[in-house]
């Protein structure tokens, strides 16, 4: 099993919705092994060797959205979690950390400097309100969103990052 630190980003814009990826990948799986249909998350991704997790939230923000530092402000962490899946066939266990981020600037989402995966995988983003993620037909991951976004939303952070069950399906 492959252990990996990850950053989650929930940017939010200032309409406050949250930006999501819609990616279709039928080597990311649960540890079940079954093939997803279509799933939305958090935009972010692992932390490279030597990166700090600001440092990794603002690379992950450039690859995913093409904003910089000087178009989002960070926030706090405030959740943290772990979980396993199989990803391109391989176990991986991952430990994630999810950071608020704020957007400053009326810039557009960019996917131009995507990675070759995620050009394979992701194929739309959007900025959702809660009732939208709450009543979306497709799934959206982490599913903690649902029960825990209102707080980040009206900015009511916890005083300390918070363990979320980040294994939870639905």
């Amino acid at each position: 099993m492959i252990k990996r630190q990850t950053i989650r980003i929930l940017l939010i814009n200032q309409e406050n919705r949250l930006l999501l990826m819609r990616a279709v990948d039928p080597t990311t799986t649960g540890m079940d092994r079954v093939a997803r249909a279509a799933f939305w998350c958090t935009i972010g991704g692992k932390i490279e060797e030597g990166e700090t997790l600001e440092q990794a939230a603002a690379r992950e923000l450039y690859e995913e959205t093409g904003f910089t530092m000087e178009d989002v402000a960070l926030g706090p962490i405030v959740w943290y979690g772990r979980h396993e899946m199989i990803i391109s066939g391989r176990h991986i266990e991952l430990y994630e950390k999810f950071i608020v981020g704020s957007l400053k600037s009326n810039k557009q989402v960019s996917h131009h400097n995507f990675t070759d995966n995620e050009k394979s995988v992701v194929t739309n983003a959007a900025w959702l309100s809660l009732d939208e993620i709450i009543n979306h037909i497709e799934p959206i991951f982490p599913i903690i969103l649902k029960t825990k976004l209102a707080d980040i939303l009206n900015k009511n952070y916890p005083l300390e990052p918070e363990w979320v069950d980040l294994a939870l399906q639905t």
